[in-house]
């Protein structure tokens, strides 16, 4: 039928159609190819060949997706939501879940394109150059209404990462509507007197290797200059908490683009024999954060703590899975985590992102059974390198434990580094095993000796020494413990026996808990045994 502007519209019966006609290798579809022949009123004749699919809905949602995709104009977006529109355009689409997981994929990369003119928002309803109207898309992002909990309230919003099978690699953008909504959330919770979290969830498939997100530097900024709160970015392989003070560093380096966070498994083929020996086929990941092109390795005084599943092997002792940082040179370092029973996961903290993996590291004394009481806190320490045995395979769980001793395990079990060359030290400080941890503990005024700049690292620890050190170590990190316990310190008998330099840190112990005496007494003046140290750092570290 020729209709009145000249354009024709017909019916076939594809049904009758022959095989031969058939169009191989469309990948997904039948087609069939048909020879249009049309005459017009002058009796002149022209003919066209026409490719005719079979396309059902999926494909059909494939197709628009692309043409909306194709409209946008690389130039008007920034280059980090662009990257995540490449990589869905380029996902395979050879079956029907690749087909209907790569729409997906591309209608959220093209609502989370973020506009370099007015630094944020969804472009998905917005226009491109041509003027043609795009296909509606729901959001990439979904945020949920913040909950609270002790006083924290978590502002949350979900993201679909879209997997590149062929890397194994997932990407999700998140908006910057969705991001400005967390950190209004946030400032709501702040103003009421409340902590405030902003929570990423990333949903990503199972067999993801890596995943990534990009957030808008605008964004980033916002959050870390108009509120205090810490940010989570939860993923299959990993969860991520930044406190404030990394976010800080973040923002002042988000000026050079758009900041991406990403997690990605790293093969233990590629570690060294030694570090092999003690990962073995455990996870390895690489934790990256980026600010543009800018890599942001150090986190400047803030700390950021990381989850990773993990399902103990059998006969594994949770005290000797230990979590290692992986140098250039392949060397691990244990890092301050712990194994969790009640979520399992590998719980760590850091100051800076690289490779992490978790090990396990299993050390037995000839002098400590299982069945003892402090077993489990001298294997967790001695796991992570904090204790050592006094000599032959011996721990000496009933030896006194010195001052010397006691600064050592403390700097080792809160990760703070000895003086490396000290100039300035306690005269008695000697050249021997505690020599440069002292000559730190000094300079960061964890320790004050007991006059005319001496420390008597040989002496005997008593227990008001050793919580004051504990919380003067505790101050300089920022991690000294809050809450409210049920007990005062009026409420020992012999509180009045504790000197005047201690009762801080011991009040604030007795207070929130951490520390409970025994019948009623706190022991200002007694000596304790190593295994009773091993204890009180397993019990702080592992609480």
């Amino acid at each position: 039928m020729i209709s009145s502007d000249n354009r024709f519209s017909f019916s076939v019966d594809l049904s009758t159609f022959d095989d031969k006609y058939r169009v191989p290798g469309t990948g997904h579809d039948q087609g069939y190819q048909l020879m249009i022949v049309v005459r017009d009123e002058d009796y002149r004749f022209g003919t066209c060949l026409l490719t005719y699919y079979l396309v059902d809905g999926a494909v059909g949602d494939l197709i628009a997706a692309k043409a909306a995709a194709n409209a946008k104009v690389q130039a008007n977006y920034t280059t980090a939501s662009w990257a995540i529109l490449t990589t869905a355009l380029a996902l395979p689409e050879t079956t029907t879940d690749e087909i209907v997981a790569k729409t997906a994929a591309i209608n959220n990369a093209i609502a989370g394109l973020v506009s370099v003119t007015s630094g944020g928002g969804s472009s998905g309803g917005g226009s491109s150059s041509s003027g043609a109207p795009t296909t509606p898309t729901a959001p990439p992002t979904t945020t949920t209404p913040p909950t609270t909990t002790d006083g924290t309230t978590t502002a949350s919003t979900s993201t679909t990462a879209a997997l590149d099978s062929a890397t194994g690699k997932a990407t999700a953008p998140v908006s910057t509507t969705a991001m400005e909504a967390m950190i209004t959330q946030a400032k709501t919770a702040e103003a009421a007197g409340q902590k405030a979290v902003v929570e990423i969830k990333v949903e990503a498939a199972p067999e993801a290797k890596a995943v990534e997100i990009a957030i808008p530097k605008t964004s980033i900024m916002n959050l870390a200059t108009e509120t205090q709160a810490n940010v989570t970015v939860n993923t299959v392989l990993a969860t991520v908490t930044f406190d404030n003070k990394v976010l800080q560093t973040i923002s002042n380096a988000a000026s050079t683009g758009d900041v991406s966070i990403s997690v990605a498994s790293v093969d233990a083929g590629s570690l060294s024999p030694q570090a092999l020996a003690v990962v073995a086929d455990r996870p390895v990941y690489n934790f990256s954060v980026k600010a543009g092109d800018t890599e942001i390795s150090s986190f400047e005084g803030g700390k950021a703590r990381l989850s990773i599943p993990y399902t103990p092997k059998p006969g594994e002792k949770e005290e000797a899975i230990v979590v290692y940082y992986i140098d250039n040179n392949q060397n691990l370092i244990a890092v301050r985590g712990a194994f969790n029973p009640a979520t399992n996961t590998v719980d760590f903290e850091t100051t800076h992102f690289s490779i992490y993996a978790i090990g396990y590291n299993d050390v037995s004394f000839e002098d400590v059974k299982d069945t003892d009481w402090y077993s489990n806190a001298i294997g967790f320490l001695a796991a992570r390198d904090i204790v050592k045995g006094v000599e032959s395979g011996r721990f000496g769980p009933t030896q006194q434990m010195t001052r010397g001793q006691f600064v050592v395990m403390m700097m080792k079990a809160y990760g703070i580094d000895p003086e490396q060359n000290p100039t300035i030290n306690f005269a008695d400080a000697g050249n021997t095993y505690y020599t440069n941890y002292l000559a730190a503990a000094k300079n960061l005024k964890i320790v004050s000796g007991i006059g005319d700049n001496m420390y008597a690292p040989e002496r005997f620890i008593t227990r008001q020494e050793m919580f004051t050190m504990l919380y003067n170590a505790l101050k300089v990190i920022e991690e000294l413990p809050e809450g409210s316990g049920d007990r005062n310190l009026e409420s020992f008998s012999d509180a009045d026996g504790i000197a005047s330099w201690a009762k801080p840190a011991i009040k604030l112990f007795v207070e929130t808990g951490t520390v409970s005496g025994s019948n009623g007494l706190l022991r200002p003046l007694a000596t304790s045994s190593r295994a009773e140290m091993a204890q009180v750092l397993y019990n702080l570290l592992h609480g």
